[in-house]
């Protein structure tokens, strides 16, 4: 899904060190996002320019991006339910 996209790799963008460069790295070596979610530390840390640590921050997004994208969708609906909107910076 678009938004769900869009969420990760807002997420991963706000890793120290870890900037568009680096995104479109993990995008080429592993294909997708969906993929991307299924990868290992060791997987993260072979990619070239991705030190152990980044990978580390990086692996921990990954492994806490359902719980953290269904909490944030959660909350998204129940703002519109209240007739809110969110305004984004991009």
């Amino acid at each position: 899904e678009k938004e769900e996209k869009y969420f990760l790799l807002r997420a991963l963008s706000e890793i120290e060190k870890v900037g568009a460069g680096k995104i479109v790295s993990l995008l080429t070596r592993f294909g997708t996002t969906e993929n991307l979610l299924t990868v290992s530390l060791d997987d993260i840390a072979s990619v070239n320019g991705i030190g152990q640590n980044t990978a580390r921050k990086i692996h921990m997004v990954i492994r806490d991006f359902p719980h953290a994208h269904d909490k944030f969708s959660a909350e998204l609906e129940a703002l519109k339910k209240l007739g809110g909107n969110f305004i984004t910076l991009d």
